[in-house]
């Protein structure tokens, strides 16, 4: 990953200024705004090139200009490891932590900090 976009992602994950959703990068209601963690990354992209939400109504991947620009694999492998109580490692996708075991964006960040 490229290690200045992963400082960005990090940090605008920690903000406080996006509320975490589920299963789409953006959902917009009168209610808020929510985002999954790649949507974060979308964000951080489209702030750094002056665009306007180029990833709306795209569901769970970013696209692949987003992607590359972070140097980032697709999304579907993008995978972390975690180690059982056996010692036995397994991998989870950060699809799958976001939208599914509900790690909050604290959690991501530390997983992108450590193993990206």
């Amino acid at each position: 990953m490229n290690q200045v976009v992963k400082q960005k992602w990090v940090a605008a994950l920690r903000s406080g200024k996006f509320v975490q959703g589920r299963s789409k990068l953006k959902h917009v209601s009168k209610e808020g705004n929510q985002h999954c963690c790649l949507g974060v990354l979308c964000e951080v992209h489209d702030q750094e090139y002056g665009c306007e939400q180029s990833f709306i109504g795209l569901e769970g991947f970013p696209p692949e200009h987003v992607m590359n620009w972070a140097e980032l694999p697709d999304a579907a492998n993008l995978q972390f490891t975690f180690v059982r109580d056996d010692g036995q490692k397994f991998k989870e996708s950060l699809i799958y932590l976001n939208d599914v075991r509900m790690y909050d964006f604290n959690q991501i960040a530390d997983l992108i900090e450590a193993q990206l």
